[in-house]
C-alpha cells in the first residue's frame, strides 16, 4: 500500500497505515473469518485517516503518540469485528473512501510468499536515533566535522532529494527548536547538534542543548536544496551531498549515500540486536532483554503469543 500512495500530499498522516495493517495482523492471529476481516478493514480506515498538522510547526508530544494510536485503533478494530461489529464495506473505493480523500486509485500487487519477496525483506531500518530522511545527513556531519574548524564555517548547503528538503520559509521552527519533539525532527538542528557535540544521544533532545546559543547560531548557516539526480533515484538509493563554504572561500565537498540501515547497505544481525539491547536494556533485565530477543528471533515458530508478552511486561519498581 505504501508503494502506491502518498500520503502527505494532501495533508495526510502515515498512523492510517498503522491501522490497516495491524487491524489485519491481528484479525490473522484471530483467526477471523473473510467476511470480519472485510469488516475490520472497514473499522481500521473509515474513522482513523488523520492529518499531517500532527507533525508540522512546533511539533507536540502528539507526534510520539500518533503512530502507536494507529496501530491501537487497527487493534480495536479486530476485536470490534471478532466480536460480529460490521464496517463500511467499501472504505477503499466508496464515494468518499480512503481513494477519494487521497486522490489517489491503485491496484496492488502480490502478496509476499512463494517467489514473491516480503516487504519486511525490504525495511529501511534507523541506524542512528534520528528521523530516516537525517540519517545520511548527520553521518556526513560527523565527517565534516574531523574536516573543518566550526569556526571557520561561513555556510552549509545541504544537497538532498525533494521530499527530505525542508526551507526556513516554510518552517521557520526547524531553525529555532523550543521544544524536544521539534529538535527530533529538525534536519537543520541535528546537522548543528552533530557538528557540535559530535553524536546524538539522549542529551541532544534536552533544553540544554536545542537552545544551546553556539548550536542555535551554527544552524542558522545551514540550508537544504532538492539535487534532482538525488530525486530521480529516490528512494532505491539515497544521497545527500555538503557544501562547505568557509570564510577564506574555499569549499569542501562531501558526498554519501544509502546510509547504514538502507537495504542496499543493511545492518548486520548483530548490529540489530545491539540497538534492541540499547534501547531495551533500560527498562528490563538483561536477562529478560535477551530472552525478549530470542523469541523475537523466532517469533514464526511461537504457538502461543502469550509467552512472547509475558516477555515484555516490565518488573514493577
Amino acid at each position: 500500500l505504501v508503494d502506491h500512495v502518498s500520503i502527505y500530499t494532501d495533508g495526510w498522516d502515515y498512523p492510517i497505515l498503522h491501522s490497516i495493517s495491524t487491524a489485519l495482523g491481528a484479525g490473522n492471529i484471530m483467526g477471523l473469518s473473510r467476511e470480519q476481516m472485510g469488516n475490520a478493514l472497514g473499522l481500521a480506515i473509515v474513522p482513523n485517516i488523520c492529518l499531517s498538522e500532527t507533525r508540522l510547526g512546533d511539533v507536540s508530544n502528539w507526534k510520539g503518540f500518533a503512530g502507536p494510536n494507529g496501530s491501537r485503533n487497527g487493534l480495536f478494530a479486530a476485536f470490534l469485528a471478532k466480536e460480529g461489529i460490521t464496517g463500511p464495506p467499501t472504505p477503499f473505493e466508496g464515494k468518499a473512501g480512503f481513494m477519494k480523500q487521497l486522490n489517489c486509485s491503485f491496484e496492488l500487487g502480490a502478496f509476499g510468499g512463494g517467489q514473491t519477496a516480503f516487504k519486511v525483506e525490504g525495511t529501511f531500518f534507523k541506524h542512528l536515533p534520528v528521523r530516516y530522511d537525517v540519517q545520511l545527513p548527520v553521518g556526513i556531519a560527523l565527517e565534516v566535522r574531523d574536516r573543518v574548524k566550526l569556526a571557520d564555517i561561513e555556510s552549509i548547503c545541504v544537497y538532498l532529494e525533494k521530499r527530505s528538503v525542508v526551507t526556513r520559509a516554510y518552517h521557520p521552527n526547524l531553525w529555532n527548536p523550543i521544544s524536544r519533539e521539534t529538535a527530533d525532527h529538525s534536519g537543520p538542528y541535528l546537522i548543528g547538534a552533530v557538528l557540535v557535540d559530535g553524536g546524538i544521544t539522549e542529551k541532544t533532545f534536552t533544553p540544554e542543548r536545542y537552545r544551546d546559543p553556539t548550536i542555535l547560531s551554527l544552524i542558522q548557516k545551514i540550508r537544504m536544496e532538492e539535487d534532482p539526480q538525488y530525486t530521480a533515484t529516490f528512494p532505491r538509493t539515497i544521497n545527500s551531498r555538503f557544501e562547505v563554504t568557509l570564510k577564506s572561500g574555499a569549499v569542501i565537498t562531501v558526498h554519501k549515500e544509502n546510509p547504514k540501515g538502507h537495504p542496499a547497505n543493511p545492518m548486520s544481525d548483530q548490529e540489530l540486536e545491539a540497538k534492541f539491547l540499547k534501547q531495551v536494556d533500560s527498562v528490563l533485565a538483561k536477562k529478560q532483554s535477551r530472552a525478549l530477543l530470542d523469541a523475537l528471533w523466532k517469533l514464526e515458530e511461537l504457538d502461543d503469543f502469550n509467552k512472547l508478552f509475558s516477555l515484555m511486561q516490565v518488573p514493577a519498581a
